[in-house]
């Protein structure tokens, strides 16, 4: 019904431009929407690139993501139009054993579903062929109710591994062995287990009442399987060697506005000449330079078409029969969105304008009938509700067709996932998000997404208490916002290396500060997102990102309570605090310097003055200001 509604609309009815907000980078390339872990532990990507494409936008440290911005790129030219998108993801008891009898919620954001009734356990028993001394470091994750890793909304259930000697009896001698049983109240979650930071398991579905042996020899770097679920583990990293063996045959491709870009020297022709000749398909690769728009929707359509006949699911039905019937259609949910999330990322890529992209997002849309796991009356994998939020965010900037009006169609309570991570990711550009989040909430079935979205309701939007968590300050000692009590706070979040938010400070920031220098009750707050407090003292010393009349904070990466709860992960980002400590505005910011000056003067006291720089050096009050500036 929707493709109808907008194929009619379309053929009428068209809107040229994008409204499509901010874009947002992050390691290891900009891929806008990036999949993080938990900081405690170093997330080795477990997805590789459907298409490898050198990206523009680089975030200088992983865990930390930057806003790249159209007027200014950290490494090459603006107009380049290169950018780096993900794909494909890659990765008994007995009496000697520990058992540890975990409770979920130790990590992320937890509500009353912490407390929910256990649907069963998942056993994961270790045995490890190392010596007592060796350097052992393990530690699991059992990831439940996924709303948006990105802003690490989601139950967790994570904890180091204590290891006991194995026993000769029970035929683990000269090893160390462990036992987890691990309570689920889900149908399926996601399980991550790491050695040293090195995973060995990575983004295994598992259900109540799987067990699994898990055989792990660290100097032979030997890993296997036994027990009654390691059929279920095997198929699923099968399913990631055949995703991965067809990913690595695709040729990597380049947005470009003009191949002369590349090929400027005749070294470079003489190469590029010879791989064309010599390129052979399924043999060797060649970097295709999409410098049209008929090359990018050529490419688009490649990719849509290869989601449905990808090995991935020839593989997956070859075990139709013998993986129940739940769990089969589970991977088959799981592996759709993540093989249809590369190929919308694509398409986002080329930054689609016209009516053509949109005919092609519909033709290719996802097909949600069928893929409901039979008596799952739960949630759906978290990609497959991404790859939904992509689909519509660009029909959205393609068409006359609202988000929530394209979603409506979408059952419950998989419609509560899109419009949830729709809210959560582009709430702070949207005007009228108060009423959204309320309408939202009304409609939602799934009381613990219901429960997410009144907490981000209450601590990121307009009215609510800005955190009161502190964060350190220039001189080593902490700061924290109630010292701003009394003040207008504008805070500016950046991050070292990041070129937008180096153009948003030498294009806004610092010529308010000039501009608004002899106002009193107007405080400039600068919190760096660096997680390397070196890296933060040496950008302020350089001197391009603030300057010493602004009250400088480090924070020490994404994972600061502060940031968490504001749900700051894309830099740069601002922040309007009242003098009574409450959020004024989060986003929907102007986009011009006399905006700017305009919205700050709208929230001072009215008796108050400054200095309008530019303008005869004359001081006005702030009613005659706003009449001078329109």
């Amino acid at each position: 019904m929707k493709k109808l509604i907008l194929i009619c609309l379309l053929g009428y009815l068209w809107v040229p431009t994008s409204t499509l907000p901010a874009q947002v980078a992050d390691s290891p390339g900009a891929d806008f929407l990036h999949r993080s872990g938990l900081p405690a532990v170093k997330q080795v990507p477990d997805e590789l690139p459907l298409d490898t494409v050198v990206g523009p936008i680089v975030s200088p440290e992983q865990g930390d993501t930057h806003r790249g911005g159209e007027t200014r790129s950290d490494t090459l030219p603006e107009n380049s139009g290169l950018v780096d998108h993900p794909g494909l993801p890659a990765e008994d008891q007995t009496a000697d054993l520990a058992v540890l009898d975990t409770k979920a919620g130790t990590q992320g954001q937890e509500s009353e579903s912490s407390s929910a009734e256990v649907g069963g356990f998942f056993t994961l028993k270790g045995e490890i062929s190392a010596h007592p001394s060796a350097t052992l470091d393990l530690v699991y994750e059992l990831i439940q109710r996924e709303l948006d890793p990105y802003y690490q909304l989601m139950e967790v259930q994570k904890d180091s591994i204590s290891l006991q000697k194995g026993s000769f009896y029970a035929g683990t001698s000269r090893k160390q062995t462990f036992l987890l049983r691990l309570p689920m109240n889900e149908p399926f979650a996601r399980f991550n287990l790491y050695d040293n930071e090195v995973p060995l398991l990575q983004n295994i579905w598992v259900q109540p009442g799987d067990s699994l042996i898990v055989h792990w020899n660290p100097s032979k770097q030997q890993l296997h399987f036994s027990g009654p679920s390691a059929f279920h583990v095997r198929v699923q990293r099968q399913l990631k060697e055949v995703a991965m063996g067809e990913n690595v045959g695709r040729n990597p491709a380049m947005i470009i506005p003009n191949a002369a870009v590349m090929l400027n020297t005749e070294e470079k022709k003489t190469e590029y000449n010879a791989v064309m000749e010599s390129y052979a398909p399924a043999w060797n690769r060649k970097l295709e330079l999409l410098e049209t728009e008929t090359k990018r929707i050529a490419r688009a359509e490649r990719l849509f078409s290869s989601v449905i006949s990808h090995p991935v699911f020839v593989e997956l039905d070859r075990y139709k029969d013998v993986l129940d019937a739940p769990l089969h259609q589970w991977l088959k949910t799981y592996w759709t969105g993540v093989l249809q999330n590369s190929a919308l990322k694509f398409v986002k890529a080329c930054r689609p304008k016209d009516q053509d992209w949109a005919e092609i997002i519909i033709d290719h849309g996802l097909d949600i009938s069928g893929l409901f796991p039979e008596g799952l009356s739960g949630v759906l994998p978290f990609e497959f509700a991404e790859s939904l939020l992509m689909e519509n965010m660009l029909l959205e900037s393609l068409t006359p067709v609202s988000f929530l009006h394209l979603t409506a169609s979408i059952p419950s309570p998989l419609r509560d996932q899109v419009n949830s991570l729709y809210l959560i990711r582009e709430h702070k550009d949207l005007p009228n998000a108060d009423s959204l989040f309320s309408g939202v909430l009304s409609e939602s079935r799934v009381l613990w997404i219901g429960t997410q979205l009144e907490a981000i309701q209450k601590t990121t939007l307009k009215g609510s208490d800005f955190s009161p968590h502190g964060f350190v300050g220039t001189s080593g000692t902490r700061v924290f916002p109630e010292e701003w009590k009394g003040k207008v706070v504008l805070i500016d979040y950046w991050l070292s290396g990041c070129g937008a938010c180096l153009g948003f400070a030498e294009d806004t920031f610092l010529p308010l500060m000039r501009e608004f220098e002899s106002e009193e009750d107007l405080l400039f707050v600068t919190i760096s997102g660096d997680s390397n407090e070196e890296r933060w003292k040496r950008s302020l010393v350089s001197g391009k990102y603030t300057t010493p009349q602004s009250i400088n904070l480090f924070s020490g990466g994404s994972s600061h309570p502060s940031l968490r709860q504001t749900l700051i992960r894309a830099f740069p980002t601002q922040l309007l605090i009242d003098s009574e400590g409450k959020i004024l505005q989060a986003g929907d910011f102007p986009k011009t310097l006399e905006g700017w000056i305009r919205l700050i003067q709208s929230y001072l006291p009215k008796e108050s003055s400054q200095k309008i720089v530019g303008s005869s050096d004359v001081t006005l009050l702030g009613s005659s200001t706003n009449t001078l500036l329109k």
